[in-house]
């Protein structure tokens, strides 16, 4: 799996009214990567139900200066970083997160995921948003979702969240996934910090 998480503009106010809950580590305990990790993570859980075993991560934190300028440096946290995670069963996966001076997208963030198989890959673009079936015949088969992406995301968010409780159903994200999703990104931080050193997220 390969998931792509950017954030388009710095932290001066227009997307972030107090840079420091991004930034000061004694408020988010980090940057970008505390900041936006556990998203990607969560998403690399549900679609595999699969437990990351080891966490390998750089980033552009101090000693490394932040690639870009603004308040990422004042506090020492980085703005962008790269995770390569093992899972159970062999499954590799690659993270990349950033908050990046421009969008690459029409959205204020931009995500992506690609999950590779035996019988070819799917590819999910928030921007579009939408998503494209290729099969290992070569055929692909895209797929539109309805409306802009935050609203069709708070709109499904929101249907589940009332099914949930109409039927009484086990939500599909549960303290247990979060918790674990915190954890690869813990794991990564301290990762980053030791330069790269493979390190298990704690269970």
């Amino acid at each position: 799996m390969d998931v792509e998480w950017l954030a388009a503009g710095g932290l001066e106010g227009a997307t972030v009214e107090r840079p420091e809950l991004v930034c000061d580590p004694a408020l988010s305990g980090g940057g970008e990567l505390m900041n936006f990790g556990w998203y990607p993570a969560l998403a690399i859980r549900h679609l595999t139900g699969l437990d990351v075993e080891e966490v390998v991560a750089f980033s552009s934190a101090a000693p490394h200066a932040p690639l870009f300028d603004g308040p990422h440096a004042a506090y020492g946290v980085e703005d962008a970083a790269v995770l390569s995670l093992r899972l159970r069963n062999g499954v590799v996966a690659t993270v990349t997160v950033a908050r990046t001076p421009a969008g690459v997208g029409p959205a204020p963030v931009s995500s992506s995921l690609r999950v590779l198989g035996s019988h070819g890959h799917v590819l999910a673009d928030e921007d579009a948003p939408s998503f494209a079936v290729r099969g290992a015949d070569g055929g692909s088969v895209p797929r539109q979702v309805g409306g802009p992406a935050g609203t069709t995301a708070l709109r499904r968010l929101f249907e589940e969240f009332r099914d949930d409780i109409r039927y009484g159903r086990t939500p599909l994200v549960t303290a247990d996934d979060i918790h674990a999703a915190v954890a690869v990104v813990e794991a990564a931080l301290s990762s980053a910090r030791e330069d790269g050193a493979p390190v298990a997220p704690v269970a």
